[in-house]
């Protein structure tokens, strides 16, 4: 698994959103699946204002403790700004944070993206020597990710910078 940190300034999202959980994405009640497909169908991404780029952002936010916990997930754009948020849709603004950014194999978004995420889980949490922050995660779904069946996906994990585990 490819690694890298990353220093990022205040980022703002706008998009469409879902509450959820861990234990609810595995066990047959999952929101996220859902929320892509209306993201896609509702044509979101054309109506989102003040996009500071054409990547596509899932973004996971408001923790309400750990892996365990639940979480927002706000699936949208980075914005340069959060004051008109057209209706239907939420911002999200996640603060400045060290990530660890973790590089999907490429292949089948559906398969690189959760085979990362559950690599991530199991090798890397119990393992990595920094301290998980839950201020805010987020993929960022760029050049190397548009074609669905044959991307590459970068996952930002927000991390201490000082403290070790």
């Amino acid at each position: 698994m490819h690694t890298e940190t990353s220093k990022r300034d205040t980022m703002h999202f706008i998009g469409m959103t879902v509450r959820t959980t861990n234990k609810a994405e595995a066990n047959g009640t999952a929101k996220i699946g859902g929320l892509w497909q209306r993201f896609v169908q509702d044509d979101v991404f054309n109506h989102i204002p003040h996009k500071v780029s054409p990547a596509i952002y899932a973004v996971y936010h408001d923790y309400a403790s750990d892996i365990n916990g639940e979480y927002m997930v706000l699936i949208g754009c980075e914005v340069s700004r959060i004051d008109s948020v057209p209706d239907g849709m939420d911002a999200a603004t996640l603060p400045a944070a060290h990530y660890t950014v973790f590089t999907t194999e490429q292949g089948p978004v559906q398969q690189v993206v959760p085979d990362t995420w559950r690599d991530i889980w199991i090798n890397w949490m119990p393992d990595h020597g920094h301290r998980r922050t839950y201020t805010g995660d987020f993929e960022e779904y760029g050049d190397e990710a548009m074609d669905p069946n044959n991307a590459r996906v970068k996952i930002f994990i927000a991390v201490d910078s000082h403290g070790r585990v």
